[in-house]
């Protein structure tokens, strides 16, 4: 996941890395934080998402091993 490879930041960059327009990518980034895997915050007129907690992200990677590969490089 690419908020977790940067640590913070916003859907625009998000979006730059996947390919994918900045509108679906912050659907996406919402839809996490309203499960509960991200946090996020505004800054200035941007907001930016972070993970959690990295131990849950790598616990809920350890329990799940049949997922299917990201998509992201």
């Amino acid at each position: 996941m690419i908020v977790l490879s940067k640590g913070e930041c916003s859907a625009v960059a998000v979006s730059n890395t996947s390919g994918r327009c900045r509108a679906i990518e912050s659907n996406y980034l919402n839809q996490l934080c309203r499960m509960g895997w991200l946090n996020k915050r505004r800054i200035s007129k941007a907001t930016h998402f972070r993970a959690v907690s990295q131990k849950l992200v790598a616990e809920h990677a350890a329990a799940s091993p049949n997922l299917p590969p990201s998509r992201f490089k």
